[in-house]
């Protein structure tokens, strides 16, 4: 099915624009069910096309099997059917397997960017986890404002004053 011969047949009667190679990619063969019986598969971004070459293959092939088997009989028993679903790429796959893969990533950062931090968060994880004493503690001052002195406003009232 994937002769040379077959395939070059198939490319002259379809009119198709590929090389031999190119068209022994797009196509593949199997058995049904270990019978003898065997189904057509083309893979072509167009599917009108993909019915093209799957039917072209189903009206050459008889006639190579005949003249290279003898007394044999090939029919066809369905004609290639144009897809309604494209079959890939699968995009509920790939995005199931997106989120796993980002939700893997995410938690092996956070659980490594927890494993690196070697910041001290309180008085009382330096006593428990080293057991020393406390000398000082430094107070936070990130949630207060500056003012610059001498540059203050003030209002008492209805009248506004500046301190110098």
């Amino acid at each position: 099915m994937q002769s040379r011969q077959t395939l070059n047949a198939v490319i002259e009667q379809a009119g198709l624009p590929y090389t031999y190679d190119e068209l022994k990619e797009m196509v593949s063969a199997a058995s049904v069910n270990n019978t003898e019986i065997f189904e057509i598969v083309a893979t072509s971004p167009d599917p009108e096309e993909a019915e093209l070459i799957v039917n072209t293959i189903s009206d050459i092939l008889p006639d190579k099997i005949a003249d290279i088997v003898e007394g044999s009989s090939v029919r066809v028993v369905d004609y290639g059917v144009v897809p309604v679903y494209p079959v890939s790429p699968n995009v509920t796959r790939f995005a199931l397997i997106g989120f796993l893969l980002g939700g893997a990533v995410s938690i092996g950062l956070i659980i490594l960017l927890e494993l690196l931090n070697n910041a001290i968060r309180s008085e009382d994880y330096l006593i428990q986890t080293y057991h020393l004493p406390v000398l000082a503690v430094v107070p936070a001052m990130a949630g207060k404002s500056r003012r610059r002195k001498g540059a203050a406003a003030r209002t008492d009232g209805n009248h506004e004053r500046r301190d110098a």
